[in-house]
C-alpha cells in the first residue's frame, strides 16, 4: 500500500487505531485471567513478540516469555502439564507472508489438539481457500485484522493497548497514563517524525537495495520488519544483542536502530562509528509502534 500524501497516512493510522478499540479487550481478558502468557511469532516477525515481553514489565509479573512457534509448538507444548484452566494462555501473531501463513494455522491446530488455547491475530490479507486461516481449532480465538490495514502495526498496537489496560487497572503510574495518551492519539505527530527523520529513513531506504548490514534490538526491529513486509527488498535483521564486528566490515555499510536508552546494547565502535544511526529519544515500551511508524513514512510517494 502506497500513501500519496501524509493526510492518507494519518487516517491509515487512524483506522488501525480505531479497530483495535473494538478487540483488544480479548487480549486484555486473556492477559488478566491466565497466570503465564507466551507471546508466538514466526520467521523473521519477530517484534510483536519480543516487545509485548518488554512491555509485560509494566504489570511487575515476570511471567510472560516470547519464542518461535515452530520451537514452542514440537518441544514445549507436548510435554507441558497443564494445571487448571487459567494455567496458560498463548497468543499467536500472524506473519502474511509464505511460507508462514500455512505453517501458523497448521502449528495452531496442533497446539489445540493438545488441549492448550489461546488467541490467534491474523491478518485478513490473502485470504483465499475455503475458511482458509478461520479453521484453527475450536480452542483459539481468533481476532482478525481486515486486509486493508498495516497487521504489523495492528499487532503492535493491539498487545499495548491490552498490556496497558490490565496495568492501569493495578495502578495506573504517570508512565503508563502517559503511555496511554501517547498510544490513543499517534497522528499529530507524524508531519514532526517526516521533518526529522524524513532524511535518514530515505538514507536507509537507498542503503538497503545495494545491500548492507541491518543491526537492530527488540523494540527497533519493527522498522526493518515493516521494510520487509512493504517490499523494499529482502534482508537479514541481526539482533544488537548477538552482533559480532567481523574484519573487513565497513562501518559505513551498516544501519543500527535503538532507542537512546538502549546504547549499551551495542559495540561503542558502532555507536561512534561512521554507521547510518536511526535513533528514538522514546520509551521503550511505545518505540516499536514509533519505529513502525517511521517505516511506513516511506510508502508515502511523496516523501523528500
Amino acid at each position: 500500500m502506497i500513501f500519496s500524501t501524509t493526510e492518507e497516512l494519518v487516517q491509515h493510522i487512524d483506522s488501525v487505531l480505531r479497530h483495535v478499540e473494538k478487540v483488544y479487550k480479548i487480549i486484555a481478558r486473556e492477559i488478566r485471567e491466565k497466570s503465564n502468557i507466551v507471546f508466538l511469532t514466526s520467521g523473521w516477525l519477530k517484534s510483536p513478540g519480543c516487545s509485548s515481553t518488554i512491555a509485560f514489565s509494566l504489570l511487575r509479573r515476570a511471567d510472560a516469555y516470547h519464542t518461535d512457534l515452530g520451537f514452542f509448538t514440537r518441544y514445549i507444548a507436548p510435554y507441558y502439564e497443564i494445571r487448571g484452566e487459567n494455567d496458560l494462555g498463548l497468543i499467536v501473531y500472524d506473519n502474511p507472508v509464505e511460507p508462514w501463513r500455512g505453517y501458523i494455522a497448521r502449528h495452531i491446530k496442533s497446539l489445540s489438539l493438545l488441549g492448550l488455547r489461546g488467541i490467534f491475530i491474523k491478518s485478513g490479507r490473502a485470504s483465499t481457500g475455503k475458511g482458509e486461516g478461520s479453521d484453527t481449532g475450536n480452542d483459539f480465538e481468533v481476532i482478525e485484522i481486515p486486509g486493508d490495514m498495516d497487521i504489523l502495526l495492528a499487532h503492535h498496537i493491539l498487545s499495548l493497548r491490552a498490556i496497558l489496560e490490565v496495568s492501569s487497572e493495578r495502578a495506573l503510574s504517570p508512565r503508563i497514563a502517559r503511555i496511554l495518551d501517547e498510544l490513543r492519539d499517534l497522528s499529530p505527530i507524524i508531519p514532526s517524525m517526516i521533518k526529522e527523520y524524513g532524511g535518514v529513513v530515505k538514507e536507509i531506504r537507498t542503503k538497503i537495495r545495494d545491500g548492507v548490514t541491518l543491526v537492530a534490538t527488540c523494540v527497533s526491529r519493527s522498522f526493518f520488519e515493516g521494510l520487509l513486509l512493504d517490499g523494499h527488498g529482502k534482508f537479514m535483521i541481526h539482533d544488537a544483542q548477538e552482533f559480532q564486528e567481523s574484519p573487513g566490515l565497513e562501518e559505513h555499510s551498516m544501519i543500527v536502530a535503538y532507542v537512546d536508552a538502549e546504547r549499551d546494547l551495542l559495540p561503542p565502535s558502532i555507536i561512534t562509528g561512521r554507521s547510518t544511526k536511526l535513533v528514538l529519544k522514546t520509551d521503550p515500551v511505545i518505540s516499536p509502534i514509533y519505529f513502525r511508524l517511521l517505516s511506513m513514512i516511506t510508502k508515502i510517494s511523496s516523501t523528500p
